[in-house]
């Protein structure tokens, strides 16, 4: 069974679409902008059940594949140390097979990491997508900052299972190209090594993502949050100015 097209979650459709004409009381980029957005939305919805039903059934898959590759493991030890063999002579085909169950772990781990990654861009986009209807005028409310900042902590909880999953990668494209190929089949070692190097340079890019939108999101927050601040002390000088007016009269 071909594993390696689990390696990544099944594709969304998005719904972005062209729009009308735009509203008589509003600019084109402005209707266009929300049009796009709202009809993204419906997609979303949508679609959600089917692509969720999706990864679970590529999930559910990857279970069994695992289990099997378990069960087989087991079975091909307990046969060998009967025929009389030490585990050290079966040491190559036991670490073939340890290495088959790590490639479905990080498969499962990759449709799981890409889901999260897809919910946080949809908040992010929300987020977003708030910040621009407000005005010079109109500061985000407070409930709205601590949800962009409680964004930005969901962002770092991703990008920190993507690091060490980076790590994990970086380790083993390291270790296996120190050890190089075995003699019976050369290119094998070679192949599986170049895997893990397109794995690892996936994985640093996802990385370099996250933190882009981790900076992006703590970036809207704290600007809302100066915003909020600052008409505070607008109002209380305002305050303390008439005050100071109704007293001298």
């Amino acid at each position: 069974m071909n594993i390696q097209g689990y390696s990544q979650a099944p594709s969304l459709f998005l719904g972005y679409v062209k729009t009308s004409a735009p509203e008589a009381n509003g600019s084109k980029e402005t209707n266009e902008r929300r049009e796009t957005i709202q009809l993204s939305s419906e997609a979303r919805e949508r679609f959600a059940p089917q692509a969720a039903k999706q990864q679970q059934d590529a999930i559910e898959r990857l279970m069994e594949r695992k289990q099997e590759l378990l069960e087989a493991k087991s079975t091909f030890r307990e046969r060998a140390l009967e025929s009389g063999q030490s585990l050290d002579d079966i040491q190559y085909e036991l670490e073939h097979f340890d290495e088959q169950i790590e490639s479905v772990n990080e498969s499962i781990i990759a449709i799981q990491q890409a889901e999260m990654e897809k919910r946080e861009r949809e908040k992010e986009e929300e987020m977003q997508e708030r910040t621009q209807r407000a005005t010079d005028d109109d500061v985000l409310p407070y409930t709205q900052l601590l949800q962009q900042f409680e964004h930005t902590r969901s962002i770092e909880r991703v990008k920190s299972l993507v690091k060490r999953e980076a790590t994990y990668a970086k380790q083993a494209v390291e270790r296996d190209g120190a050890r190089g190929g075995p003699i019976d089949d050369p290119l094998a070692k070679v192949g599986a090594t170049d895997g893990q190097k397109e794995r690892l340079a996936d994985l640093t890019k996802r990385v370099e993502r996250l933190t882009t939108a981790s900076d992006r999101s703590i970036g809207l927050a704290y600007k809302g949050l100066v915003a909020l601040q600052q008409r505070q002390v607008d109002e209380v000088a305002s305050t303390d100015e008439t005050e100071r007016v109704e007293e001298d009269e």
